[in-house]
């Protein structure tokens, strides 16, 4: 089973981020994989595995989502299935439906103009 603690997003970024948390996987288990809520994005960073560790992960097609270090999820209509096999720690941000085009965007001007 992976231990999901989450936490309380601070009161100034609660219009942009949904939830965040830090997934952790016991070394030697397999676990099914939290899916992000429908209508969100987020992204996931894996920030600590051993050399067994994989990350296996399909959108609702069934193509490959985990094969990267680290990866960005658009905005989800299908919930992402998959399981993670041994130690791995993992980096997980929920942003509300328009949380991170208001918070690299609009707020912080990262455009290409």
């Amino acid at each position: 089973m992976i231990d999901y603690p989450f936490y309380p997003t601070d009161s100034h970024l609660s219009e942009y981020i949904f939830s965040y948390g830090v997934a952790k996987i016991a070394k030697g288990t397999t676990s099914p994989l939290l899916s992000l809520p429908n209508g969100l994005t987020g992204f996931i960073i894996k920030i600590k595995s051993n050399n067994k560790a994989k990350l296996i992960a399909q959108d609702f097609e069934g193509n490959a989502i985990a094969n990267q270090h680290s990866y960005a999820i658009g905005q989800t209509t299908f919930p992402i299935t998959g399981y993670a096999i041994s130690q791995l720690t993992l980096l997980v941000v929920f942003f509300q439906p328009l949380g991170m085009y208001q918070l690299f965007v609009k707020k912080n001007g990262c455009v290409n103009k």
